[in-house]
């Protein structure tokens, strides 16, 4: 089975401070979505992004783009899916969800499970905030960490990891180094290519590899 979690992944609801920001308001007026419902886009909320100076943010395309590769793999080989943020709250994600693959329609999805905890609201949750186990007791002693400084492994290795029962982190997030919490979790840190990969290329390609 194939376990893996999007760590400090960039996706976040618009901050309340900004709710009467043009920005803020420019998008309800193009989109019809209120200000208090939207997810922080760097597309969208240049200025507030860059305001807040935290490079993790304002990026949600990476997320999507990466759980759509995820879903490549056959579901009957998917384990445990997990999406950390950047802000820390980690959501279970059920591999019988259906991703939208519309960016939009993924945003509005992402700010139904960030402003209720789960998607959807009501019945069985296929996407839910996980109450009771924070990335700590999801991910101690089993987090195997994807970062290109790792030690170089073959890709096939890295698949029997997951099929072992290892947590496979990917970072989803734009610029900058894993937290020192997500860091000192990690059990071991490994990178399977010599050049900088994005995030939805490292899955692509375990998804490729791990479906073999």
């Amino acid at each position: 089975m194939f376990n893996i979690i999007l760590l400090e992944s960039s996706i976040s609801l618009l901050p309340k401070r900004f709710w009467n920001w043009p920005e803020a308001k420019a998008y309800y007026r193009r989109f019809g979505v209120p200000p208090e419902t939207q997810i922080l886009d760097i597309s969208f909320h240049y200025d507030i992004v860059r305001t807040l100076k935290n490079p993790k943010l304002g990026r949600p395309d990476i997320v999507h783009l990466t759980l759509l590769s995820v879903f490549a793999i056959p579901r009957e080989e998917l384990g445990e899916i997990y999406v950390h943020t950047v802000e820390g709250t980690v959501y279970e994600v059920s591999k019988e969800v259906r991703l939208p693959k519309n960016y939009f329609r993924f945003l509005g999805l992402m700010s139904q499970l960030l402003s209720y905890g789960r998607v959807p609201p009501t019945g069985k949750a296929l996407l839910k905030r996980v109450d009771d186990r924070g990335l700590k007791e999801l991910a101690e002693g089993r987090l195997i960490l994807m970062d290109e400084r790792g030690e170089r492994v073959d890709i096939k290795e890295l698949c029997q990891m997951a099929n072992d029962g290892y947590l496979i982190g990917i970072g989803a997030f734009p610029h900058g180094d894993f937290s020192p919490e997500v860091l000192r979790l990690s059990v071991r840190r490994v990178s399977i290519s010599s050049r900088t990969l994005e995030a939805y290329q490292v899955a692509c390609m375990l998804a490729s590899a791990c479906s073999l």
